[in-house]
């Protein structure tokens, strides 16, 4: 049995529900976790736990009253 076929039986459990409607269709899953291209920032620095060599880095605005750059 797949994870996803163990969490719909979960959720038929407690629900008494289906995860699907009429309206739903199944999809492909894409896998991108071999993809080196993530449209994000990137910098050279040496991570001290997996000795990774390239950061992903981003900007972002928690309160309203910051100002990311």
């Amino acid at each position: 049995m797949s994870e996803q076929d163990k969490y719909a039986a979960m959720f038929q459990k407690l629900t008494g529900q289906t995860g699907t409607t009429e309206t739903q269709e199944e999809t492909d899953i894409i896998d991108t976790s071999n993809v080196t291209e993530r449209g994000l920032p990137t910098t050279n620095s040496k991570c001290s736990k997996c000795d990774n060599d390239t950061a992903y880095w981003y900007l972002q605005q928690i309160r309203g009253a910051d100002e990311s750059e």
